[in-house]
């Protein structure tokens, strides 16, 4: 998931944080636990600069319109 936002927004390279970015961006949990994941993150070296970044892609993403997106069905092209 964090390839993906990563490769869309232009954003570093993968690395050894990336699934608990994922988590970390994907959680609804309340504020404190949210937190919690951040301070883990942190702690392993995550970027925080990289982290908002792709959070703001992934904010982006959410907010596209529907047309934004393509649609595969019958009779369309690949």
């Amino acid at each position: 998931f964090v390839g993906v936002l990563r490769h869309v927004g232009g954003i570093g390279a993968p690395g050894d944080g990336d699934a608990g970015i994922g988590a970390y961006l994907l959680s609804s949990a309340p504020v404190a636990v949210r937190d919690q994941l951040w301070r883990r993150l942190s702690a392993q070296g995550v970027d925080a600069l990289e982290v908002d970044a792709l959070s703001l892609t992934l904010e982006r993403l959410r907010r596209a319109p529907d047309k934004a997106w393509p649609t595969r069905g019958p009779g369309t092209r690949e």
